[in-house]
């Protein structure tokens, strides 16, 4: 193939008659055109590919304002191009491994027509700006999206066209120094800089030649108003050396395989040498300039780069519809579609009428998915366990995720989402405990204790029973899927870690932490400690315990703390009662990051934030989002607060979610302390057990649904009692076996997010300070099976 680079370009005048003439649209003479490749290569080892331009004007007067003329106004017609060696390209393969912004600015390519420069003779113009927003870290955060370099790199191997801006170059001198646009497609090398393919005889060709200087916009496939992630590269393009050109080919081809498998003779290969800014725009208020060697360094998710266009018609395909019926509200949705894949979620296009936005969805925290298939199975994941709802979308538009109302659908996915949403009902069935051999024994009865499924296995830690004693022993029995299974408790350990109650416990990946709780003397704990479940087949289960090394900073010592995991690499602790007996309100988060070998203690300090308490809970909710509810305050009061903590923006925020009180329909009594609150199918909590303000212990089952609420700003939000209050808390009834009533239980749900198992807890009778004859500690177990109506 004939290369643009190591050829010399010849414009001549041909007979009207010749078969390969290309007539003069303007021309009042009778003169015709065409272009003729001449490969004419350099001997000379400075200039061994130099490409030259030259341009036979035409001699009829007035005819060189016309647009086609390739009049330079030099003396020998001829437009000397920065050599090969002057460009940062690799030697013949893929293989780039240096910034091209620095090779390029070393080069300070010779050209006779001059930019940046009144006088002629200058370089590469300086870009100088000042940041918009820094903002778009932490909004892309927020919703589970690549940081804004790997959004960049994602866009660009899923984009497929693109806007290119030039400036028209001299030979245009009416039009000389202004931007043009126009559409042309790319393909994306290694390193993220673009490779064009460009007929010499198209408008923006010619300018580049004369000034590499422009800028490329790139949108995301399936424009829909400016909502829309896109990004503007600026930098610099050439048309790539002769021994570039069959690499390039390569490059272009693989992205756009509908295209030509051989070059054609008239078409050449350009790229975009040095790229000296990056701007990012995710959607309205979310900029930011990308740093250019962070995203040269980065590669994009493999499930964008491997068939993203087909992927995407693929998913469309099955989840297109679905989508569409579920967002459909009081104006019906006229159309939903899938525009963007990355390994952390999907964007999807809403249109209703002519309007649009769009919206985010996150797949499961911690998955990273980089096949079609895995796409499919967390889509349908966050389908079956309703997470897809107000609270797991980020509108691109507004400020506000959109209400959910049900629509009518023969799906099977919406037939759970209408069973989920009619939730009204649990079962309750009492499991069995069966003595394994060689053991005597079974868990003692307890309180404040700490009950988790991990690794599919039920583990209990600790607590309180009779005589005062606080237990220290640990206690596993295998689940699996058999939800109803006879329980084989087995003890794995004692006397590590020490006894307490009052602890908590959470699970983060496949291993437990616990952090704190009072011992037997009264002597409040501000330890953190590593479990490990090990099932060994027909050898049973083992699980150790292992001191975490935390560093200097830890929080005060505490008991009857709230705690939960967020992240999947961090536990966050709110609260309890400190070594004076003194009820706690600070917030603290450990980061595990390391995999579990140490951990950071971070105080967390904001305001507002909720009052000190103590047997309060703390749920994750998906996200960056939890949620703290009642508790025993300063005063002896049982609160009935509900508070969301969210983190989407970079920094931590309290905020608290109010609703009337005033005339509450009869059978509520939210105040409560010694609960427990687990999240449930639908993104919502159940809330259970507990003791309310005269100190009764309680046996009701409430779902407190977050998804309710229109809005997470961080600003108090009345929910009007007829309306707003019935729609976020929901009594559930309780059918068959109903535990007692219970308080300071312990409690956890499987991964379907259906099945809630509680443990003992304290039973009977009314608590009263001075009196201890009220309480009885349980040792039965219960497992509560959330009713979907057919």
């Amino acid at each position: 193939m004939e290369a643009l680079s190591g050829s010399a370009f010849h414009i001549q005048r041909f007979s009207d008659s010749s078969a390969f003439a290309i007539p003069h649209a303007k021309s009042t003479a009778n003169h015709s055109f065409a272009l003729r490749i001449t490969p004419t290569f350099a001997k000379t080892s400075s200039l061994r590919c130099a490409s030259r331009v030259s341009a036979l004007a035409p001699q009829v007067p007035g005819e060189a304002d016309d647009e086609e003329d390739a009049r330079f106004n030099n003396d020998n017609g001829v437009l000397s191009l920065v050599s090969d060696e002057n460009l940062s390209v690799p030697e013949g393969n893929s293989d780039l491994k240096q910034s091209s912004e620095k090779d390029v600015d070393l080069a300070t390519p010779p050209l006779v027509v001059s930019y940046g420069s009144a006088t002629g003779g200058g370089t590469r113009a300086g870009l100088f700006r000042t940041p918009i927003s820094g903002g778009v870290q932490s909004a892309t955060s927020a919703h589970g999206l690549p940081r804004p370099a790997l959004a960049v790199r994602n866009l660009m191997e899923q984009a497929r066209f693109a806007h290119l801006c030039t400036v028209m170059s001299r030979m245009h001198h009416r039009r000389e120094g202004y931007p043009f646009g126009s559409l042309v497609d790319f393909a994306p090398d290694p390193m993220g800089h673009p490779i064009f393919s460009f007929s010499p005889l198209a408008i923006h060709t010619r300018n580049l030649l004369a000034d590499p200087r422009c800028t490329l916009v790139v949108q995301i496939p399936g424009w829909s108003g400016l909502s829309n992630a896109r990004v503007t590269i600026f930098g610099d393009v050439y048309p790539l050396p002769e021994d570039q050109q069959e690499w390039a080919h390569k490059q272009y081809i693989a992205k756009h395989q509908q295209g030509p498998s051989q070059q054609w003779g008239n078409f050449y290969y350009f790229r975009m040498q040095n790229i000296s800014d990056i701007y990012f725009i995710g959607g309205f208020g979310t900029v930011a300039w990308v740093d250019v060697k962070e995203y040269e360094a980065l590669q994009p998710d493999k499930i964008a780069v491997d068939g993203g266009e087909q992927n995407l018609k693929e998913l469309n395909a099955t989840f297109s519809k679905p989508l569409r019926e579920l967002l459909s509200k009081e104006a019906e949705v006229d159309d939903a579609a899938l525009i963007s894949i990355d390994s952390r979620g999907v964007d999807i296009r809403v249109r209703q009428g002519a309007q649009f936005n769009v919206q985010r969805i996150s797949f499961e925290e911690g998955l990273s998915v980089e096949t079609v298939e895995e796409a499919k199975k967390a889509l349908w994941k966050l389908l079956d366990r309703g997470r897809i709802l107000s609270g797991n979308l980020s509108a691109g538009g507004t400020g506000d995720n959109p209400q959910l109302t049900l629509s009518r659908s023969n799906h099977p996915w919406m037939k759970l989402y209408q069973q989920v949403y009619q939730l009204d009902s649990l079962f309750c069935h009492r499991l069995l405990a069966e003595i394994p051999d060689g053991d005597e024994m079974l868990p003692s009865p307890r309180a404040s204790h700490s009950l988790n499924l991990v690794s599919g296995c039920l583990v209990l830690f600790g607590g309180g029973c009779e005589g005062g004693r606080h237990l220290d022993d640990t206690w596993v029995a295998y689940i699996g899927n058999d939800f109803r299974r006879t329980l084989k408790w087995k003890k794995t350990n004692s006397g590590i870690p020490s006894g307490r109650f009052g602890h908590c416990c959470v699970v983060i990946g496949n291993s437990l932490v616990l952090f704190g709780g009072i011992n037997d003397h009264g002597v409040r704990k501000n330890d953190t400690w590593i479990g490990q479940v090990t099932i060994h087949g027909r050898r049973g289960i083992t699980l150790s315990w292992r001191l975490l090394d935390v560093g200097s900073i830890a929080p005060p010592p505490r008991g009857a703390h709230a705690g939960c995991c967020i992240d999947n690499k961090k536990m966050l602790i709110h609260g309890g009662i400190g070594p004076s007996g003194v009820r706690l309100g600070d917030t603290w988060v450990l980061d595990l990051s390391n995999d579990l070998s140490t951990g950071t203690w971070k105080e967390i300090v904001t305001q507002p934030s909720p009052p000190s308490r103590s047997g309060h809970t703390l749920t994750h909710i998906g996200g960056a989002q939890t949620i703290l509810f009642g508790g025993r305050g300063i005063g002896y009061d049982v609160l009935n607060d509900v508070w969301l903590l969210d983190a989407s923006e970079g920094h931590w925020r309290w905020g608290q979610l109010l609703f009337e009180l005033r005339s509450i329909p009869q059978g509520f009594s939210l105040p409560r302390v010694g609960h427990s609150a687990n999240l449930i199918i639908g993104r919502r909590l159940l809330i259970y057990g507990g003791e309310d303000s005269n100190r009764h212990r309680k046996d009701d089952f409430w779902v407190l649904d977050i998804s309710s609420i229109t809005s997470v700003a961080m600003e108090p939000r009345n929910l009007h009692r007829n309306r707003g209050f019935r729609k976020m808390w929901r009594r559930l009834e309780a059918k068959a076996e109903k535990p007692n009533c219970r308080s300071f239980h312990g409690a956890c749900v499987d991964d379907s997010g259906r099945y809630l198992y509680v443990y003992g807890g304290m039973v009977d009778g009314l608590v009263q300070p001075a009196d201890p004859s009220g309480l009885r500690f349980d040792g039965e177990s219960f497992v509560l099976e959330l009713v979907l109506q057919s």
